[in-house]
This record gives C-alpha cells, structure tokens and sequence, in this order.
C-alpha cells in the first residue's frame, strides 16, 4: 500500500509539472520571441519614383596650401572673418 501512496503522489506532482508547463508554454507564445506579430495591410498602389542618392562621407581637396608671414612680427587687427571669401592681393589685416 505504501507504494501505492507513493506513486499517487508522484502523479500528483507530474501533473502539476505539467499544467505549469502548459501555462508557460501558453504566456510564452502570447507575449515571448514566438508571439505573433501585428501586421499593417494595404493596397499595391502605381506611382512614378524619382531617382535620388544619399550618402555621408569626406569631401578631400585635391590642393592645399600652407600659408604664413615672410617677415618676422605680431597680426594686430584682422580686417576678415574665418570662413570669409578673400581675393589674391587682398590685404588680410
């Protein structure tokens, strides 16, 4: 009799395993990597595309110039600006 007794409580104990398995496996398929996803429709409709090209990158200049002062001295007074066009012969300061 007492191995009766003790397999009851073994079933007992395996199918209450399984019904917390069962709602597991139930919450992980509602709400889990397995859920199913929410899916937009609509109709195909017929437009024209225009061509367009997006890109980031770097602009490099094909000449650069190394510039300073042929005589010896301190700039007191800029007469332009950083960023401002300048022409050749235009005195800077």
């Amino acid at each position: 009799m007492k191995w009766l007794a003790g397999k009851g409580k073994t079933i007992f104990l395996l199918s209450g395993l399984l019904v917390l398995a069962g709602f597991f496996f139930y919450f992980m398929m509602r709400s889990g990597p397995l859920a199913p996803v929410e899916v937009t429709e609509t109709t195909v409709e017929f437009r024209s595309l225009s061509p367009a090209l997006y890109g980031i990158g770097t602009v490099d200049s094909q000449a650069s110039y190394r510039i300073g002062p042929t005589i010896p001295g301190r700039v007191k007074e800029l007469a332009v600006r950083v960023g401002d066009l300048v022409e050749e012969g235009q005195i800077l300061g």
